[in-house]
């Protein structure tokens, strides 16, 4: 008689959708990353949102011209954070820690900056606004490293739970197999396919140790030194590399449920 396991075809299927979903939250492309970046003399990079502003201030320099650009760049990045913070707050597979440390991360981004537009709204002459300007993008850094902290931590953490669920389901597949076993069944296939399995788990879990934490340490005076850039691009080879260890792991459970006697 065949071993009723609690898992189905349509569950191991929910399993390879769970590392796609993990792949598209990390495509922010990092690769951007791989430059170094500098501190531009020229003030912050704004979007489009922020042109006519940018014009303004480029055209005609005055104190009114500048604040107006400061607070435009720095209500885009306030924007930005409360939308990474949303993305924060509803991700379920972040781990307690990784959640407490992303939230830190944004609010300090958040005071910092409005810190700074208090600065830049009392600022009386141009030359202090220009420095003040050039401190909005080179002091917070939040949409070329703060997304992708963001970004890259919730790919670990998703892909570390998706090792969790198949660490679940090979727990099941050896209850099935000791169970065959005691009936005098011969599970030697099945057996050898669970070793296979447990081992690319154990290869992805070993991909991702310690990435997350390298993520969240690094600073925007880093980036500006260009030193950030191995570390980001690191963690997204780990967790492409660990993505795939977790696709074979799952062929070798189907091998294994269909091998069980």
């Amino acid at each position: 008689m065949k071993i009723a396991l609690k898992f189905t075809p349509r569950h191991l299927a929910a399993g390879v959708a769970g590392v796609l979903v993990a792949a598209a939250v990390v495509a922010v492309p990092v690769m951007a990353a791989t430059t170094s970046p500098t501190t531009s003399s020229a003030g912050p990079t704004t979007s489009a949102s922020c042109l006519s502003a940018r014009i303004a201030a480029r055209v005609t320099p005055s104190v009114t011209t500048l604040q107006a650009l400061g607070d435009c760049a720095v209500g885009q990045r306030l924007s930005t954070l409360g939308r990474l913070q949303a993305t924060v707050d509803g991700t379920a597979a972040l781990t307690a820690d990784h959640h407490t440390a992303l939230d830190t991360l944004i609010g300090d981004a958040k005071t910092g900056l409005a810190t700074l537009k208090a600065k830049i709204d009392a600022d009386t002459t141009v030359p202090s606004l220009h420095t003040d300007l050039r401190q909005v993008s080179a002091g917070f850094r939040v949409d070329r490293l703060v997304v992708r902290q963001v970004s890259l931590v919730r790919g670990d953490d998703l892909v570390a739970a998706q090792a969790d669920r198949l660490t679940a389901d090979a727990g099941q597949i050896q209850a099935a197999i000791t169970a065959g076993q005691n009936a005098h069944k011969n599970e030697a296939a099945a057996a050898t396919r669970l070793s296979a399995m447990q081992a690319d788990i154990a290869a992805a879990q070993a991909q991702l140790s310690g990435q997350a934490g390298l993520v969240l340490a690094l600073t925007p005076a880093q980036w500006n030194a260009g030193t950030a850039a191995p570390t980001l691009n690191a963690d997204r080879s780990a967790i492409d590399a660990a993505r795939g260890d977790l696709a074979s792991a799952m062929r070798a459970e189907n091998s294994a449920v269909a091998a069980l006697k």
